[in-house]
């Protein structure tokens, strides 16, 4: 029998130790979850990532979201599976392997996962964590029978009876911070596993109940036309909708969005100024295709000739700099190249080949851009008559706060004088144009300035 503590331990650890502080949101309000997000409905599309993507607002609002597909069938003789596959979706692939009977990984048609942030601040000064999770399904010819035996012959598991045709089962688990629950039918797994839903927002009693709304979202997911998670995390979609079509398809929306750094590298701290998502699209075999997609806050930052430099002095990227062909579509700068073999792994979770950035579904790390990690604090804008005003919901106290937005076409920049704390607001001197990126920066120097949160007033 497996024990409880083997199949956690191995699939359900998702705060893991990554640096990243501050938060920034893109298309919404930002709080410190004390309100519940009421998801969108988002963009109607026909991207199978995208639309395969449940929208965990309610529980964990995604600053930082990434997302993957891997269609299993077009790559399981090229890759190792437990390693091509990022994250959880990887470490599914060895507990099938180990633990479903009759169900082998190369039976399953497509992976699909999610990796999700509220913020982070570095290591123990994070007295109070904030939400996190990660979200997978599984697809192929399978029946539920060998999932169903499991669980109920693990007495980590416990049922919480059939719902839309699935069956359900729950786990607590990071000693009852968080919570791991399945959802399985013939055909389809899927598992949702997250920490620090309970004790950050009231409206659940227990995480068996927080558990139950998740998977009523998964479920509500594969039946629908649209995409909620276009609302939720934009960066991420945006970045998605640059893609070419492959078997590998992933894309990240950052949290941390540096304006400055200090790697000691100038084409490096050149390159990640204004950095808000990335993107990979990959074909493998005897000769493979690749495309990476880097987005940035507005056209103007990004920069081919930067990435190229960038791409030349990276030391960590095995493929050569000379293979990739630079294009720029708006904001976003796409890297596509043609091998003669396939990838080594990390090249096929890599979109920015720097230090900070070398693994697309890992958060970014300051410390790696000799930088320090920005302020956790959260912020509701608003438009009154046209003004825009902000307001500190929550957090410590900040200073050198500048907000950028736009009047009548013309770029407007604005100090918030500090120090500025909870209840504190801010209102433009002038009106906003409607439909226009507004950003508040953090600006305590020239290397440490980063975007605390952006957003597009309607």
């Amino acid at each position: 029998m497996t024990t409880r503590r083997k199949l956690l331990a191995g699939i359900a650890g998702t705060t893991a130790a990554m640096g990243l502080a501050g938060c920034s949101l893109f298309g919404g309000n930002s709080n410190d979850n004390d309100e519940d997000p009421t998801p969108d409905e988002g963009i109607d599309t026909d991207d199978e990532l995208l639309l395969s993507m449940g929208d965990p607002s309610a529980q964990v609002p995604p600053y930082f979201f990434t997302g993957y597909q891997c269609r299993v069938q077009e790559i399981a003789d090229a890759v190792d599976m437990s390693e091509a596959v990022p994250r959880l979706g990887g470490q599914l692939v060895t507990f099938l392997e180990e633990n479903i009977e009759s169900l082998e990984p190369a039976s399953l048609d497509r992976i699909t996962g999610s990796n999700y942030h509220a913020s982070a601040s570095q290591g123990a000064l994070q007295v109070r964590p904030l939400p996190s999770g990660q979200t997978v399904h599984l697809t192929g010819e399978f029946g539920s029978d060998p999932w169903v035996t499991f669980f109920e012959g693990n007495d980590g598991y416990e049922s919480l009876d059939s719902a839309d045709g699935y069956e359900r089962f729950f786990a607590e688990t990071q000693g009852g911070q968080g919570y791991e629950t399945w959802g399985v039918r013939d055909g389809r797994a899927i598992i949702v596993s997250r920490t620090d839903i309970v004790s950050r927002n009231e409206q659940y009693d227990s995480n068996r109940t927080a558990a139950e709304e998740a998977l009523t979202v998964e479920f509500d997911q594969v039946d629908r036309d649209n995409a909620p998670i276009a609302t939720s995390a934009p960066a991420f979609t945006e970045t998605v909708q640059e893609l070419d079509e492959g078997p590998i398809r992933g894309g990240t929306g950052y949290a941390l969005i540096p304006l400055g750094a200090n790697t000691g590298t100038e084409a490096f701290d050149t390159v990640v100024e204004g950095v808000v998502g990335g993107g990979l699209s990959a074909e493998v075999g005897t000769e493979s295709q690749l495309q990476r997609t880097i987005s940035y806050l507005e056209p103007e930052m990004a920069s081919e000739q930067s990435l190229t430099a960038a791409f030349d002095t990276s030391e960590t990227d095995s493929i050569p700099s000379s293979s990739w062909e630079f294009s720029k579509s708006d904001a976003i700068i796409s890297a596509r190249a043609t091998l003669e073999e396939t990838p080594e792994t990390a090249m096929l979770q890599t979109a920015l080949p720097i230090p900070g950035y070398e693994n697309l579904f890992l958060r970014a790390n300051p410390s790696d851009l000799g930088r320090e990690a920005t302020p956790r604090v959260f912020f509701r804008p608003e438009l009154n008559d046209g003004s825009l005003t902000i307001t500190h919901r929550g957090g410590g106290a900040v200073e050198d706060l500048q907000v950028r937005y736009v009047h009548n076409g013309e770029t407007q920049y604005e100090s918030w004088s500090g120090p500025v704390g909870q209840g504190d607001e801010f209102t433009s001197d002038e009106t906003v144009d409607s439909g226009t990126q507004a950003w508040v920066t953090w600006r305590p120097d020239s290397k440490d300035a980063a975007v605390l949160i952006r957003f597009r007033p309607e």
